[in-house]
């Protein structure tokens, strides 16, 4: 009896002692988050809904207005809508592969930023889209600690250091200045945990781990940023060669092949396999999009103007030495280097990962000979600093890899300098301690004081840099119903919508109305659009019919229609102007009511002919209005044509490859020529079809992710039959 009760506090001891970094780990994210966590506030930047029309009408802007940041509004203009549709697809039944809300009609799960796969997004699912925006943050500020802190365990490092690297890469600049865009952070947090798996396969002469690590691989490409995962992708080759190169070092380069050759082929396969069902579609869009320019010199030129510029190295010791957005004064803003500046700028380039953690980057440096790994950091850090400003190591990577070109710059490659500083500042606490221990000193001073006192002076630094960055509103300034959407959503139905938005900025807040997007969280259906991945084509169509160009240098991620003309009823039959409209178009325009300050205007329908040849003299016919749309889900659509209709019956949706139209069990053929998706044989009412968007890109992915996650469920079962972990 006596031995089981001095057993009891001993075992006791042992559980704490290995669940006190979980535990601290969860404390932080939910201090970090307080205001989201227990207030209920919306960890979304709705105070720039507050200075639109039509959400100034129903909600008071705070004051001061936050200052306005393009890259900090994607997180309530693209990421919340997109969330929203997603949960609504999914929850009525449908996979979301088209977008029927917005550039009147566009890929949805291939734009990657969807991450409609991902399976982290299910909170979506389970919580209210507010909520989870909160959950999604929490969950993964949690895990970029955990994967951090098992990944540097795993390496050699001890508890205090292991803790001190989890914590500097879940708070350094890149996890807390994109922590409201969930894409960026939902990629690089398997970082951590790929490099763990790589290196138990290596250490194991293990394929089976190989192919853990391609499926994490894999998690960051259905994450949902594409440029953030090539990252991932490139330090985790790094780490197979860095691993590779020690082996064949040990042990001559004959057992290093045969040893981690087989574990790198199953890593390459299981992550290209799982990844398909995103990465196929994606190329697809790519391919179809505006960036789909091949290289050049004169774009390299342009990618490397938006590297990191020596004045703002400054950052890394002192984040807002230029000032904060969070703090409205942040003041490179402007041309400068011939590039526009803006206070996204801030979050572009942001490098902070605290004082003390570089001190201690600085001190396991010098420990490199002792600790093999402290080099791969080390590497990857100066790599990723090297690319970030613009040196010559970019070449090989935008001329040689397929779409690199098509990424804004290379400055976001800062993810693996911070990941690098942050390893290596878990491994300097360890060397640090080390050197407490030899050393001579007070009995108060023993390695276990300094280590709290450091992990302390680190989470304070870090919070005090982030943790009021993100900004939070209540929950009635997201997206609130008004008069003017009450009455589009009366009115409209299936019908287009077309608000006029003459110009944007990326320098103060846009005077806009109903800007893109938006309309996708109210059911409506808009000609605007708002992706860093949409379709050429119609960029250009709508652009034409402006005679200005639809994607406003400003942000050449946004089609917007810029002004109003006569043929914008090829687009759209509801018009909302800021203005009245002054001139004189009576058979085509139709004044409806003033709404919340805004003009509603209306077209007549009428069949439309358009010059989409080639040959001037040749008009055909690109979109009848005589048909009546009904959308079937986001995937498909019911076109039916009146009895006195005769002609190509249309979608109302832009041309893309991957549509299917049947007629009963009769398929029709589809012109792939035109811009607007329309049958290729005229048809005569009445008549219906059915338009079905079932692109082979996404049915090969798909196929190609099963056989992957098959392979890898009966790789993992064999592991847990045979207990050896796959050995």
């Amino acid at each position: 009896m006596e031995r089981k009760r001095n057993g009891n506090p001993e075992t006791h001891a042992v559980i704490v002692k290995r669940l006190w970094p979980y535990t601290l780990f969860l404390i932080l994210v939910c201090i970090f988050l307080w205001k989201p966590i227990f207030r209920g506030d919306a960890l979304l930047p709705g105070d720039y809904l507050a200075q639109m029309s039509p959400w100034n009408t129903v909600v008071k802007p705070s004051d001061p207005s936050p200052q306005w940041n393009p890259l900090q509004w994607d997180a309530i203009a693209q990421f919340y809508p997109w969330r929203v549709f997603y949960a609504r697809s999914m929850a009525a039944g449908h996979i979301p592969l088209w977008n029927p809300h917005q550039f009147r009609g566009t890929p949805f799960l291939a734009n990657g930023q969807s991450a409609v796969l991902y399976p982290l997004n299910a909170v979506f699912l389970l919580f209210d889209p507010i909520t989870a925006f909160t959950v999604f943050a929490a969950l993964h500020l949690f895990l970029a600690q955990v994967f951090m802190y098992w990944l540097l365990r795993e390496l050699g490092c001890k508890e205090l250091g292991g803790v001190v690297g989890a914590i500097c890469f879940a708070f350094s600049a890149f996890m807390v200045l994109w922590l409201e865009l969930p894409t960026f952070v939902g990629v690089a947090v398997w970082l951590p945990l790929v490099l763990l798996l790589i290196h138990r396969s290596v250490e194991g002469k293990s394929p089976a781990y190989g192919m853990f690590a391609g499926a994490a691989l894999a998690l960051s490409f259905l994450a949902g940023h594409l440029q953030i995962a090539f990252y991932v992708t490139l330090a985790s080759l790094l780490w197979w060669v860095w691993r590779l190169a020690g082996v064949w070092k040990a042990e001559g380069g004959v057992v290093a092949l045969k040893r981690v050759a087989p574990s790198i082929a199953a890593f390459v396969i299981v992550a290209g396999l799982i990844g398909s069902a995103q990465l196929l579609p994606t190329f697809e869009l790519g391919a179809n999009s505006p960036r789909s320019g091949g290289p050049t010199a004169a774009g390299y030129d342009w990618f490397i103007g938006n590297s990191l510029k020596p004045y703002r190295l400054v950052t890394a010791f002192s984040p807002d030495f230029y000032g904060n957005p969070s703090k409205n004064n942040y003041y490179l803003i402007g041309m400068m280097d011939g590039h526009a500046g803006s206070a996204a700028d801030y979050m572009e380039y942001g490098m902070y990962v605290g004082i003390l953690p570089l001190i201690l980057a600085g001190i396991a440096l010098g420990t490199v000979r002792k600790q093999r790994h402290v080099g791969y950091f080390g590497v990857l850090a100066v790599l990723a600093l090297l690319s970030a400003r613009g040196t010559i190591v970019n070449a090989p990577f935008y001329y040689l890899i397929p779409g690199f070109s098509a990424f804004g710059g290379p400055n976001r490659i800062l993810l693996l300098y911070m990941f690098g500083a942050a390893a290596l500042a878990g491994f300097g606490m360890d060397a640090l301690l080390e050197m407490i221990g030899r050393s001579r000193r007070p009995k108060w001073l023993s390695r276990q004081a300094v280590g709290i006192l450091a992990v302390a002076i680190i989470i304070a630094d870090l919070f005090a840099f982030g943790i009021d960055y993100n900004p939070t509103c209540s929950r009635d300034k997201v997206y609130p119903r008004t008069q003017l959407t009450d009455t589009l959503k009366r009115i409209a139905g299936n019908s287009r919508i077309a608000p006029i938005n003459p110009k944007w900025s990326l320098w103060e807040t846009p005077k806009a109305i109903l800007p893109p997007n938006a309309a996708m969280v109210y059911g409506l259906y808009d000609v605007q659009g708002y992706d860093s991945l949409y379709t050429k084509t119609y960029k250009d169509l709508l652009s034409s019919i402006q005679g200005v160009d639809s994607s406003p240098p400003e942000n050449g991620n946004m089609v917007l229609m810029r002004r109003y003309a006569p043929d914008i009823r090829l687009f759209a039959d509801w018009i909302v102007m800021g203005e009245p409209f002054s001139d004189s178009d009576p058979q085509r325009l139709v004044p409806l009511e003033r709404v919340d300050g805004l003009y509603i205007y209306t077209n007549e329908r009428a069949v439309i002919t358009a010059n989409v040849s080639s040959n001037p003299d040749v008009l055909r016919v690109m979109w009848a209005f005589h048909s009546s749309l009904n959308y079937v889900g986001p995937n498909q659509v019911m076109a039916a044509c009146s009895r006195y209709y005769y002609g190509p019956l249309g979608a109302g949706t832009v041309n893309y490859p991957g549509w299917v139209a049947r007629s009963g069990a009769k398929r029709l053929d589809i012109d792939y020529g035109l811009p607007v998706l329309q049958t290729k044989a005229w048809v005569q009412g009445p008549f219906s079809a059915l338009f079905s968007f079932v692109p082979f890109s996404f049915r090969l992915g798909l196929f190609l992710s099963l056989v992957g996650i098959a392979l890898l469920s009966a790789t993992g079962a064999c592991c847990l039959v045979r207990g050896k972990g796959g050995e």
